[in-house]
């Protein structure tokens, strides 16, 4: 998708190592950010229930997709010593579809793109 919405592959490589950054490193702060300025604490306490918002904004970020479908698929219950309990919306076949939306929808755009350009 990013090839064929820019004229240089030098910016469509570019653009490509900032999305990964962004979705790697900084969506999750971003998340973060707003869960903590909403109330939320900063070190995770047993009786500290996080908003499903927090879980919903997983399923935006494929990093943070794969890595709750990687949970759910093989029963992964604590991470980095803090017990993860995931809602029942964040399911193997969600994390599926947010996974395969990732994939399909840029796949299709530049589908859609390069069949309207004269090449």
């Amino acid at each position: 998708l990013l090839s064929s919405l820019t004229k240089r592959r030098s910016l469509a490589m570019g653009l490509a190592v900032f999305l990964w950054f962004f979705f790697a490193f900084i969506f999750d702060l971003v998340v973060f950010g707003v869960f903590i300025a909403t109330g939320g604490s900063f070190l995770p306490t047993p009786d500290q229930v996080v908003p499903d918002w927090v879980f919903a904004a997983q399923l935006a970020n494929p990093v943070d997709a794969f890595g709750s479908f990687a949970a759910r698929a093989f029963g992964i219950t604590s991470a980095l010593g803090f017990p993860v309990e995931l809602p029942d919306f964040i399911s193997i076949g969600t994390t599926s579809l947010s996974m395969a939306l990732w994939a399909l929808v840029p796949l299709g755009v530049a589908f859609w793109r390069f069949r309207r350009q004269d090449l």
